[in-house]
């Protein structure tokens, strides 16, 4: 008895020394706690440590909706290929990030971006956790990749809360992204365009401009941990938010409605402005055939962004027709495979006529 002692306490410290070997492999996800004010937009990257080389994940944000609004999720420095998307909206309190590559990444950085807004109801702190799918997180070669998720605290700003936290801040850094993409772009402007009270970007006041441009490069850096997407002027930062926003939502539309919808929705909504073509549409009109156009599509693909009053109607506009276009030429493409088909199919009977015709005259001869 006395044998078996020793020998079961050796196991016991092998065990609890394996146990602790694997917890301190795990990788580590987390995000610093942050400060908020009352009706304003931040933006939360949500970070991985100690990675020891990633290829998928499925992260669940967990928060109070009675006192938070997430307004967005985007990619990560490190996620910025790779099949990425999220279940926002989809439930209440909670949703999932689910991203998957070909190949690890091994670096640390950031996941993905929240972006979050304090209703008027926050008091003091609220947190929001995080936690992982083992099944749906794993390496290159399949095996399962430990994550160690750590909740993190928002708090009220109540005026040194901000600069506490900035001298607390983690020193971990990572290597940058340095190419923003459609939706990290759209983000940033759309978060400084709330924080400074404005809907869309034409409206953004002169007075304020360069301000905004600040708030924008502050936003994207956030993003993309990087300062290699800075934005000189206004008119830099309008142009491509607007194009992005354009690209985006054409992208959306494209993958999630088929052809057919997108032409009878356009139809339908020629025939209830009463225009023959987009061209033809009256500037009074512009903004009935754009809502009714959507409502066309709804069905089929409700992740619509608010184009119609995120964008100037002209700018919006130019979407439907960009998604009326591309079918039209495909349209086109396809009618002129079909003739030369059918020429080509004349072409083979006329031919095969001609040489039956010949072989007959040289047997009657």
């Amino acid at each position: 008895m006395k044998k078996i002692i020793p020998i079961l306490l050796i196991i016991a410290i092998i065990f609890s020394q394996t146990i602790f070997a694997v917890a301190s492999d795990s990788a580590i996800v987390s995000a610093e706690d942050m400060v908020i004010s009352k009706g304003e937009t931040i933006l939360v990257p949500v970070n991985i440590t100690n990675n020891p080389g990633i290829m998928g994940f499925k992260i669940t944000v967990g928060y109070s909706e009675n006192v938070l609004e997430i307004t967005s999720v985007t990619r990560g420095n490190l996620t910025p290929k790779g099949n990425f998307n999220d279940s926002l909206g989809k439930s209440k309190g909670e949703f999932s990030v689910v991203w998957n590559a070909t190949e690890n990444i091994k670096r640390n950085g950031s996941l993905f971006v929240i972006g979050l807004r304090a209703k008027d109801s926050l008091l003091g702190s609220t947190r929001i956790s995080l936690s992982f799918s083992q099944e749906d997180t794993f390496n290159e070669a399949y095996k399962d990749v430990v994550l160690e998720c750590k909740d993190f605290n928002v708090l009220l700003d109540d005026g040194d809360l901000q600069q506490a936290l900035k001298n607390e801040s983690s020193s971990n850094k990572s290597k940058p992204n340095s190419t923003a993409e459609n939706t990290q772009v759209i983000t940033a402007v759309k978060v400084a365009l709330n924080n400074y009270g404005y809907k869309k970007i034409s409206d953004v006041q002169t007075a304020d401009k360069e301000d905004f441009v600040t708030a924008v490069n502050a936003n994207i850096k956030t993003i993309t941990n990087s300062d290699d997407n800075k934005f000189e002027n206004f008119d830099e930062v309008k142009k491509t938010y607007i194009k992005s926003y354009q690209d985006s939502v054409i992208k959306g539309i494209s993958e999630n409605v088929d052809e057919d919808t997108i032409n009878v929705a356009t139809e339908n909504a020629l025939h209830k402005v009463s225009a023959s073509s987009i061209n033809k549409i009256t500037e009074d009109k512009k903004a009935e055939f754009i809502e009714e156009f959507l409502n066309g599509i709804y069905d089929e693909y409700d992740d619509i962004p608010e184009i119609a009053s995120d964008l100037d109607t002209d700018d919006a506009l130019f979407v439907v027709k960009k998604l009326s276009n591309s079918n039209i030429s495909k349209l086109i493409i396809v009618l002129i495979v079909i003739s030369l088909s059918a020429i080509l199919f004349t072409l083979i009977i006329l031919f095969t006529k001609r040489r039956n015709g010949e072989k007959k005259w040289k047997l009657k001869n």
